[in-house]
Order: structure tokens, then C-alpha cells, then sequence
């Protein structure tokens, strides 16, 4: 069910608007979204027992079964097998994806040396790659500012139906790539599985996003190189002092030409 018209992406349908003590007709856009399970080599499935694999994600025996908007799949396996398994990227030989049903999506996620496949998030096993990155990025508030209105106005898709979170890879100057998902988690997951995909040095970029951050997308944002995370929402406790552990310049309640610095100011320019 991968798809990358946002027509195909949106139904109408119609429902009750109560307004001034009158119930009335109206047509509503909605989203859709897709199941989605992740597997690793050894569990693989063939084609005629992918309906199989559902039931067996169902049961936990997979990497992760969540739902997501059907597109940049291939790129959310590659970011949240990054950022949850204790492979790099160049483990990864080959990422297959199938359509289960209409409605379900499945990638198989191909490692050369694998080293654990349990889920959840492991010790931070990328520190090496991560330290040898430039984390001295500048951040120019103005610029800043300028593309975090930028921002609230890319998706359409949001646009049209409110039901998606955004992310957004920034160079300081212009945008690498602008993903939506139904989930926060999920949006910054394809985001960093398109910048390994495509080779995007994240050490020299600042990663936006609209949702609440929390520690795992701290972390997330860490373990891609990248050391500055953006957010229209607020950030929770956890996520605060784990940038601070990782030297994260977190900034969060970006509206109205004002932001929030919760750690990591020193990057900011002034």
C-alpha cells in the first residue's frame, strides 16, 4: 500500500458539524494509514505467507508492527532499525517491502552481520560514528525563525485532513527533505532513514519536527549525527536530560518569531 499521491492518501467522507445548536451535513477529508511490520532476515516470509507474518506481528514476533502513512516505508525500516538494533547502516545488504493486503505493508529488513534483533531501544552503539561528526553547527536565529513558519505550512496533507505530524532535515539554508506521518516517532524515523539512504552528513543539519518531543526522539536524532532538534511542541523531562547528556541543543515552542532553548544555547548565534 505504498503511495505518494496525497489524493490517494485522503477520503471524504461526510459527518455532522455542531454548530449553534444545528447538526448539519458536511464533508470531511480524512487520512488513511497502513499496518506496517518490520522483520529481520531470519524471520523472513515468503509470498504466500505474508497474511502469516500479520498474525506473527500481532504476537510480537517481529521488530516492530505500527501504523503509519503509507509512504517512505523503506525509510522508516532503515531509521528505526538505526536507531533500535545495534547495526550500521552499511550492515544492511538489501530492505525488501510487500504488501500484505490492501491495508498492510511488510518490510524485510536484510542484515549482514546481525547482532540482536530484540526490541527496544539498545545502549548507544553508534557513539563512535556520532563523535567523529562536526557538532559545532551554528544555528542563525532569524533563519531559524524564517523556516519554522516555513514549516507550518509545507504539508498539504496536513493542510487538508490536521492528522499528520512533519519532519523536516534543514541545512541552515535550505530543505533536504520535508516527510509527514501520522506519528511524531515515525516522521523522524523516515527522516533519518532517508538521510542514510541517500548519504545526508546530518552533523551539519537541524532536524524539525511538529510533535512533543521525547527521549526516544532525542535519541534518535543523536544516534543520525545530528545535534540540533526542533519543535513546535513541548519536549518531556526525559527528553531534556538526555540532550543534555548528548549535547542536543533542544528547542522547542517555535511560534511567533520566539523559541525555546532547553539545553545546548551555546550553538545559537547572537
Amino acid at each position: 500500500m505504498i503511495d505518494n499521491d496525497i489524493d490517494r492518501l485522503i477520503d471524504t467522507d461526510t459527518i455532522k458539524l455542531f454548530k449553534d445548536g444545528v447538526l448539519t451535513d458536511v464533508d470531511a477529508s480524512v487520512v488513511n494509514e497502513c499496518h506496517f511490520a518490520i522483520f529481520l532476515n531470519d524471520t523472513y516470509y515468503s509470498d504466500n505467507s505474508r497474511k502469516k507474518a500479520f498474525v506473527d506481528a500481532m504476537n510480537g514476533k517481529c521488530l516492530i508492527f505500527t501504523d503509519t502513512l503509507p509512504q517512505y516505508l523503506k525509510e522508516l525500516a532503515i531509521g528505526y532499525c538505526y536507531c533500535n538494533a545495534d547495526f550500521e547502516p552499511e550492515d544492511i545488504s538489501q530492505v525488501m517491502m510487500a504488501d500484505a493486503d490492501e491495508e498492510s505493508s511488510v518490510a524485510i529488513v536484510f542484515v549482514d552481520d546481525l547482532l540482536v534483533q530484540s526490541k527496544g531501544p539498545k545502549v548507544d552503539h553508534h557513539l563512535a560514528y556520532n563523535t567523529n561528526k562536526n557538532q559545532n553547527i551554528a544555528i542563525q536565529p532569524d533563519k531559524l525563525i524564517e523556516e519554522m513558519k516555513l514549516f507550518s505550512t509545507r504539508s498539504e496533507l496536513n493542510r487538508r485532513t490536521g492528522a499528520v505530524h512533519g519532519a523536516e532535515i534543514f541545512d541552515g539554508n535550505s530543505v533536504i527533505r520535508f516527510i509527514e506521518d501520522i506519528s511524531n516517532s515515525n516522521a523522524i524515523y523516515k527522516a533519518i532513514g532517508y538521510s542514510l539512504l541517500y548519504g545526508i552528513d546530518m552533523s551539519g543539519c537541524i532536524l524539525l519536527t511538529s510533535g512533543k518531543i521525547t527521549k526516544e526522539n532525542v535519541r534518535a536524532c543523536f544516534l543520525s549525527g545530528c545535534h540540533v532538534l526542533v519543535s513546535y511542541s513541548p519536549p518531556t523531562r526525559q527528553a531534556i536530560e538526555y540532550a543534555m547528556e548528548k549535547d542536543v541543543t533542544l528547542i522547542c515552542f517555535g511560534r511567533n518569531d520566539t523559541f525555546k532553548v532547553y539545553c545546548g544555547y551555546e550553538r545559537i548565534m547572537i
